[in-house]
């Protein structure tokens, strides 16, 4: 007898009871254990209103997405008007990043059931993922007041409404205290208003109720740097990396605090791929920056790009006249992937701020966010400075705020301290555009596109 069958009485078995108990096992991961009573249910009652909702679940516990979908299609061309039916396609399109065909079937949904909250909520998610922001917001807004203890209804609306963001989270926390996504959104949503006492609250309020994850942990350590807490950082950032070694943002808080006492640090890792992906995630913005000034000066020629990780800025420069290429970095699995874009001339596996630049000067010098590696820079410009034409200008991606390491494991510096480490340099300093350079971990990290020139 397959695990978890019904046990047979008079003779019947009730076909409600084994969808019942599918149900459970799906809930609990038991894809296997499913099979068996799927077959059975298929042959109890093969008109079973749940029998395509189960079967789709079943393949989606199965990772076979495309047999979902075709389970529902099939099922909707029977039964055309059944809501369901047209939700759970939606949920599942929304799973599967096809955020238009979401929104196809969740307006469907709604015209079938224009009472139901479930089918408002979904359109007004599909909504958002397609990127239609003010037709998300009054669905999710009329959806939340009935769905109360749905975390992903009040996760979009915070992501929507920023200016009421801590209040839909707190709210919908007390309907679902145990939603560790909720805590941590919270939380990012206190560092993001530089409230980072009470995102330490938040966090702590998560460890204590057993539901902090390696994000959690994260963001305390993160909380716990502004606050110079640095002994209770290191042991949230140690906890972090033993949940998750390879996470990079553990990596990277960890590598900030060791690296504190002695005035500098660089977060190298040892994922290529990871880095990559996480700045492209994190929205920043210094490629297309670099490019867009590039092409505003009147110079063109070499470029030596310091810290050139993944090789971003050269993939947004090309078609510029700018070049030949010369990367450097410290990670050797950075420098392999950057060779694999094959735009650069040169590629070395060298520490940028523990070396002399060379002895032919650059026309163009990206210096990324290597400032944001150093307390003091002005060594460094100096070096910069030495390496630079005379007639020739460095580009470089800023984080700006109070002075000190930042919880995202970079060096922060006003702007008044950079004009004096640069005038002190022998540089010219300017700031053409100021905003959030990207995000890490959802938390956005202000900054300044900045221009040096020799004086």
């Amino acid at each position: 007898m397959p695990d978890g069958a019904p046990q047979i009485g008079a003779g019947i078995i009730d076909p409600d009871i084994v969808a019942g108990r599918i149900s459970t096992l799906l809930a609990e991961h038991r894809p296997n254990a499913v099979k068996p009573l799927l077959a059975a249910l298929l042959k109890l009652a093969p008109e079973h209103e749940k029998l395509p909702l189960l079967c789709a679940d079943y393949w989606c516990e199965m990772q076979d997405i495309p047999q979902a979908l075709a389970v529902l299609q099939e099922a909707i061309c029977k039964k055309p008007t059944n809501a369901a039916l047209w939700l759970r396609q939606a949920e599942i399109f929304s799973g599967a990043g096809r955020s238009a065909d979401a929104v196809q079937s969740a307006a469907q949904t709604v015209l079938l059931a224009p009472d139901s909250h479930a089918a408002k909520a979904r359109l007004g998610l599909a909504l958002m993922q397609f990127g239609q922001f003010d037709e998300a917001l009054p669905c999710l807004m009329e959806s939340i007041s009935a769905l109360p203890a749905n975390a992903e209804i009040a996760l979009a609306l915070a992501a929507l409404s920023p200016a009421t963001a801590i209040e839909v989270l707190n709210h919908a926390i007390v309907y679902t205290p145990l939603a560790v996504g909720l805590r941590n959104a919270l939380a990012r949503r206190y560092l993001c208003s530089e409230q980072a006492a009470q995102a330490i609250r938040v966090a702590l309020q998560a460890v204590g109720d057993g539901i902090a994850d390696v994000q959690t942990h994260c963001l305390l350590a993160f909380a716990q740097m502004q606050e110079s807490h640095w002994g209770d950082a290191a042991v949230s950032a140690g906890r972090a990396q033993s949940m998750a070694p390879r996470n990079v943002w553990a990596i990277k808080l960890i590598a900030a605090l060791a690296g504190r006492a002695a005035g500098r640090h660089i977060p190298v890792t040892d994922d290529a791929q990871s880095a990559e992906q996480a700045l492209i995630e994190g929205g920043t913005i210094a490629p297309g920056a670099f490019r867009a000034l590039i092409a505003e000066q009147e110079i063109n020629g070499p470029v030596l790009d310091l810290f050139c990780g993944p090789g971003l800025n050269a993939i947004a420069a090309q078609g510029l006249d700018a070049g030949p290429w010369s990367g450097i970095d410290p990670s050797p699995k950075l420098i392999a992937r950057c060779a694999e874009h094959d735009l650069y001339a040169s590629l070395q596996q060298i520490d940028p701020l523990e070396m002399p630049l060379g002895h032919v000067p650059f026309p163009i010098i990206l210096m990324n966010e290597a400032l944001a590696y150093l307390a003091s820079p002005q060594p460094f410009l100096a070096t910069v400075r030495a390496n630079l034409e005379a007639d020739g200008f460095a580009l470089a991606a800023i984080p700006t705020g109070r002075p000190g390491l930042g919880g995202h494991g970079l060096f922060t510096h006003r702007e008044t301290a950079i004009a004096q480490y640069a005038a002190g340099a022998g540089l010219s300093f300017e700031t053409p555009r100021a905003g959030i350079l990207r995000y890490l971990e959802g938390i956005p990290i202000p900054g300044v596109i900045a221009i040096f020139r020799r004086l």
